[in-house]
């Protein structure tokens, strides 16, 4: 049971083992990014392929550029858009507070002139 592609040849290649005993499979993904899954019951390779979602998710928590970026610039970022985000969601919700306002003026006035 050999891969050339994944080129794992000991435990230190070893990214992760995602291990599924109701199926029976286990998946090892290399440190280089392919995934392998392997019967567990023949121990034979059922599929090799290379995975670009992890190269992704890097790409979009800043990982992929280096810890600085994801704790400088894109932490500040999420910050700043969660703040903009609550400053929206506060200015969409004003004029109805407004609205429900002028109407409780307009019934207390009402009320006084009877």
């Amino acid at each position: 049971m050999t891969d050339q592609h994944a080129e794992i040849g000991g435990w230190k290649e070893v990214d992760r083992l995602d291990v599924r005993p109701s199926k029976g499979m286990v998946k090892v993904q290399s440190k280089n990014g392919y995934e392998v899954q392997i019967d567990l019951a023949t121990m034979e390779i059922m599929q090799s392929k290379y995975r670009r979602s992890d190269w992704i998710e890097q790409l979009h928590d800043g990982s992929f550029f280096g810890d600085w970026a994801k704790l400088s610039i894109f932490l500040v970022n999420g910050i700043v858009l969660l703040a903009l985000w609550v400053s929206g969601a506060y200015l969409w919700y004003l004029p109805f507070l407004a609205k429900s306002k002028s109407r409780k003026r307009k019934k207390v006035d009402s009320e006084k002139e009877d």
